[in-house]
């Protein structure tokens, strides 16, 4: 079958997976997330990895994989600030987190696959014509962001 977006549903990486996953198991996947991601800088990169990579033995990862997207794009994605200290460590982390749970978590394709999207309809939204003068700024950013996560 089709999607709402037009694309066959093994590519379709943003299915709402939410209506499906326990809210209690979210929230604890959350805190979990918040609890290790908190630590994370230079000399912690290592063992936030292996913190985070620990959970996909006890939750779906596909789960997991959105937690640590909605994540990242709350620490990193900000709509005022171009994040350039902060997301090559947490690319950095969830590189770690990738090789560590291997390919079976499909965590390193999620992080590109999402990010080129969102940067995609940053573009997008920043080229039209409406409000360009108080939306360009904002898009610009958020776009610069996204594009830093796909090059590191």
């Amino acid at each position: 079958g089709t999607e709402s977006n037009g694309e066959d549903g093994d590519s379709n990486a943003f299915a709402d997976t939410s209506s499906k996953a326990d809210p209690e198991t979210i929230l604890q996947i959350k805190r979990s997330l918040n609890n290790s991601l908190n630590r994370l800088s230079e000399n912690t990169i290592e063992s936030v990895s292996k913190s985070l990579s620990s959970l996909y033995s006890q939750y779906p990862f596909h789960d997991i994989n959105d937690c640590v997207w909605e994540n990242m794009r709350l620490a990193c994605v900000p709509p005022h600030a171009v994040m350039s200290g902060l997301i090559p460590l947490y690319v950095a982390a969830m590189s770690g987190v990738h090789w560590l749970g291997g390919d079976g978590i499909q965590l390193g394709g999620c992080i590109i696959e999402w990010s080129v999207r969102e940067l995609h309809e940053s573009l997008v939204k920043a080229r039209q014509p409406s409000d360009l003068q108080n939306m360009n700024s904002k898009m610009n950013k958020e776009g610069s962001n996204y594009l830093l996560i796909v090059c590191y």
